[in-house]
C-alpha cells in the first residue's frame, strides 16, 4: 500500500539536494548534506503549519506565532 505523506518535497527540490549532495567530498558527507538539508526543509514545513494555526487572526495569536518561530529558530541554531 502506497502512503502519501501531507509533507513532501517537490522533485526539483530533491534534485537540488542531490546537486549539492554529489559535489560533496566524499559518499558520507554527502549523504549528511542530503539529509541535513531534508531535516530542514521539513523541521520548517512543521513551523511554518504550527505558526498559520496559530496566527488566528488576532494580535497575541500573530505574537505568540512570531516568538515561536524566533525561539525555535534560536534553539535549533545553538544547538547544531
Amino acid at each position: 500500500m502506497t502512503q502519501q505523506h501531507l509533507i513532501a518535497p517537490s522533485p526539483g527540490l530533491v534534485q537540488q539536494w542531490c546537486d549539492i549532495a554529489l559535489a560533496a567530498s566524499g559518499m558520507f558527507e554527502g549523504i549528511m548534506q542530503f539529509a541535513t538539508l531534508a531535516a530542514q526543509w521539513g523541521a520548517d514545513q512543521e513551523l511554518q503549519a504550527c505558526c498559520e494555526w496559530l496566527n488566528g487572526g488576532s494580535k497575541i495569536d500573530y505574537d505568540t506565532a512570531a516568538l515561536l518561530r524566533a525561539h525555535r529558530r534560536l534553539v535549533v541554531t545553538f544547538n547544531n
